[in-house]
């Protein structure tokens, strides 16, 4: 996923408390980008989660 820079610093906390993160790097303009790895039964409420934080502009990918 990618979060915005302005939502990235609290988004990140939150996300690690929800998920596994895999793989993370920090842009220079402030955004996050982060693999994150969750069970299946989870991604319901994590992409609710990542829309409450961003306010529905993260960018998310689905890997298999």
């Amino acid at each position: 996923m990618k979060i915005p820079p302005e939502f990235a610093p609290k988004a990140y906390g939150d996300i690690a408390k929800f998920c596994t993160i895999e793989k993370q790097e920090w842009q220079g303009n402030g955004s996050w980008i982060g693999v994150v790895v969750m069970p299946a039964g989870l991604q319901d409420d994590f992409y609710e989660l990542i829309n409450r934080l961003t306010k529905g502009n993260a960018e998310t990918r689905l890997l298999k």
